[in-house]
């Protein structure tokens, strides 16, 4: 099968990610630390530097990038992983719908988010596949995805 959104290694298909604005960040946010460690700037009667406020974006960066979603269909399992450590699995026969969120900020639109929905037994989990700028490429990936699901 070809795919637009997955990459295929063997039985698994893996979500593929734009992180370029996610690096900028934080080599943007590693470059204001540098300066301020140089510079030696603490907060007016306190001792904590302001470089210490740099690390809560550099790490929040750091999450994002390492965050994957693999579909696996010999095991017909959704895993979600942050650098390799699993977050979340289901199967597919625990499949509850998917949900699609059009973010705006200012009546602006910011994008679209695609997360999927799982019922077990009590509770319901959801995995956060991907972000898209154009609600077309939305609808496109969770035709592909829905695909995936019934192979």
């Amino acid at each position: 099968m070809e795919t637009r959104f997955y990459s295929i290694n063997s039985n698994q298909y893996t979500v593929k990610k734009n992180n370029l604005f996610r690096v900028f960040v934080i080599l943007l946010f590693v470059v204001i630390c540098i300066l301020f460690y140089i510079n030696g700037s603490k907060i007016k009667g306190s001792n904590i530097p302001y470089y210490a406020f740099t690390f809560l974006p550099i790490v929040f960066s750091l999450v994002e990038i390492g965050k994957t979603v693999k579909i696996n269909i010999a095991d017909k399992t959704v895993k979600e992983t942050l650098f390799g450590l699993t977050l979340k699995k289901s199967t597919f026969c625990k499949f509850s719908r998917f949900i699609i969120i059009k973010k705006k900020i200012n009546f602006i639109n910011s994008g679209t988010d695609v997360t999927i929905e799982f019922k077990n037994l009590r509770q319901i989990s959801t995995i956060k596949f991907n972000h898209f700028n154009k609600a077309e490429q939305a609808e496109e990936f969770i035709s592909e995805t829905k695909a995936l699901l019934t192979l």
